[in-house]
């Protein structure tokens, strides 16, 4: 529990407009959503995040406000084993090898 505690305060740290790119990759399970990319978006002048799910035949969009994206890449985190975050500030690399415990490692982004 106090790994998913320590990754949305992560999310809540970077989903802001210094945001780049997440990619959740290598799934738990065969079936289903095999990645998942976000990026920013801007709509109608505000900020949003642009899910986009890849199974093996479909890709899938969803564009949610900070607080939702959180929460939907947290369901997602319980489904796959790591997460690339990139910011303008850095670069984090999270893995999870099993359900519940968690690993990050930061990098700073060399300006």
């Amino acid at each position: 529990m106090e790994e998913m505690t320590n990754l949305s305060g992560l999310l809540e740290s970077v989903l802001n407009i210094d945001f780049i790119r997440a990619v959740m990759s290598n799934p738990r399970g065969k079936e289903g959503i095999i990645k998942v990319k976000i990026r920013p978006l801007e709509k109608r002048g505000e900020l949003y995040f642009q899910l986009e799910s890849f199974t093996k035949t479909q890709a899938f969009h969803e564009n949610l406000k900070a607080d939702r994206a959180r929460e939907k890449i947290l369901e997602y985190m319980g489904e796959f084993r790591q997460m690339q975050i990139e910011t303008r500030g850095g670069r984090v690399h999270g893995s999870c090898q099993q359900k519940g415990k968690s690993d990050s490692k930061a990098q700073e982004k060399k300006v």
